[in-house]
C-alpha cells in the first residue's frame, strides 16, 4: 500500500500524477477529481474566450462605422 501524495488516502493503484505538478504519484479519485476542475476550467475559458470575442467585433464594428 502506498499513500497519495495529495490527500493522504492509501491505495494499491496510483495514478502517475499532472504534468504542471512536480513528480507525485496520486489516487484514482483525487486523479478524476483534477481532471473534472479541469475540464470545468476549460469550459469556462472556451465561454471567456467567446464573450471577449463578441465584444471585440462590437467595438471593432463601432469603431470601423463611417462618420457622418
Amino acid at each position: 500500500m502506498k499513500i497519495c501524495d495529495i490527500c493522504g488516502k492509501t491505495t494499491d493503484r496510483f495514478e502517475s500524477g499532472l504534468a504542471e505538478l512536480p513528480r507525485s504519484e496520486v489516487c484514482g479519485d483525487c486523479f478524476h477529481d483534477m481532471l473534472r476542475r479541469f475540464a470545468a476550467a476549460e469550459k469556462q475559458l472556451a465561454e471567456m474566450k467567446h464573450k471577449l470575442r463578441l465584444e471585440a467585433i462590437t467595438a471593432w464594428q463601432t469603431e470601423r462605422k463611417p462618420v457622418g
